[in-house]
């Protein structure tokens, strides 16, 4: 039995079994799995049924049925991993112009199927549901990336005042981020 005991070298005094060390481990494993599903808990999927109003690029506002209505109607979804140019806070007319050519496209793009999936739902600081968003088969957030209308995320310092709509318009090789690089899910 005295051949499973490990002695700490600096705590001579402080016993170490191989269970000791099991249950330590596991402990350690569940503190760090709830530590991150804290951090971006996610609520499931639905499907929203009425596009109220496009708010921008990245933005819209839905009703979602079966859902109470503080939480189902004209609330408003913030398309995840993707930032569109602004429109209201725009640090130049460039900026602008693509915001408000953004919230066009993502318009078009919300009314051409019938169902608006939103994946993998979590809430924002902002009390807006962050999701992945599907017009039926269609992601619409690699959708906006591949115009040349959104970067990813993890890009959202792009600046928007050296791009300009010809772009996105004309170039692919000059849009902000090629469209391999577009999430995947």
């Amino acid at each position: 039995m005295e051949d499973n005991i490990m002695r700490h070298p600096a705590y001579p005094f402080i016993l170490f079994t191989p269970l000791h060390l099991c249950v330590l481990f596991l402990i350690l494993n569940i503190i760090t799995v709830a530590a991150y599903a804290k951090d971006k808990p996610h609520y499931g999927n639905t499907v929203a049924i009425a596009v109220k109003r496009i708010v921008d690029g990245d933005t819209f506002r839905v009703n979602i049925p079966n859902y109470p209505a503080i939480i189902g109607y004209d609330i408003p979804v913030r398309i995840d991993g993707i930032d569109a140019p602004e429109i209201r806070r725009a640090k130049c007319p460039q900026e602008k112009e693509l915001g408000i050519k953004a919230m066009d496209k993502l318009a078009e793009l919300l009314s051409k199927g019938r169902h608006i999936w939103l994946v993998h739902m979590r809430r924002d600081s902002f009390f807006r549901i962050r999701a992945t968003v599907f017009m039926d088969t269609t992601n619409v957030g690699a959708e906006l990336i591949k115009k040349g209308l959104a970067v990813p995320e993890s890009k959202k310092d792009f600046d928007w005042c050296s791009y300009t709509l010809e772009d996105s318009e004309n170039n692919q090789s000059s849009r902000p981020i090629h469209h391999d690089d577009v999430m995947r899910i």
